[in-house]
């Protein structure tokens, strides 16, 4: 009868870590699922803490962490529910549209559109301190450094065909 028994241990072992490995195709298309599984495995005690980290890329502490939290209240713990900043606060409306007449004027101008000329005209008419790594990030967002050569062209040309 023990012998049955250590029998029966070594396959309930073995499910066990096939279940684990199974739980780690799960890592790029469900995250979610695979991290409450290997929580669930932790809080089991299936897999050791080291292991769920690893599985989870987690430190160990953040992993006991996430096990308490999942047993004490539910899936609905691990849920990212971030949703970031809401509202320009520093960079509205009147910025970007500042930003945009800037950019348009320089081009058409010939002037320099860098981004520190375009931050030093647009702090200068809306009583801002932006800085150029800000405006190079929202000239990036509007897609203005893709249009530079072709609005001047498109400036060129219609200059050549209004003056014939």
């Amino acid at each position: 009868m023990k012998l049955s028994g250590i029998f029966f241990y070594k396959a309930s072992i073995q499910n066990c870590l096939n279940l684990a490995e199974k739980a780690q195709s799960l890592k790029g298309n469900n995250p979610l699922q695979h991290k409450v599984l290997m929580l669930t495995f932790l809080n089991w005690e299936i897999i050791s803490c080291k292991d769920a980290a690893e599985s989870l890329e987690f430190s160990e502490q953040y992993t006991r962490s996430l096990a308490k939290k999942l047993k004490a209240d539910d899936v609905d713990t691990l849920v990212d529910k971030r949703q970031g900043q809401q509202q320009d606060y520093h960079f509205n409306t009147d910025v970007k549209a500042e930003l945009i007449q800037q950019f348009s004027f320089n081009i058409a101008t010939g002037k320099n559109a860098s981004s520190k000329q375009l931050c030093q005209q647009v702090n200068e008419a809306c009583g801002t301190d932006v800085t150029d790594r800000t405006i190079r990030l929202y000239m990036n967002k509007f897609g203005l450094p893709k249009i530079k050569k072709s609005l001047f062209d498109m400036l060129t040309e219609f200059k050549k065909n209004s003056q014939t």
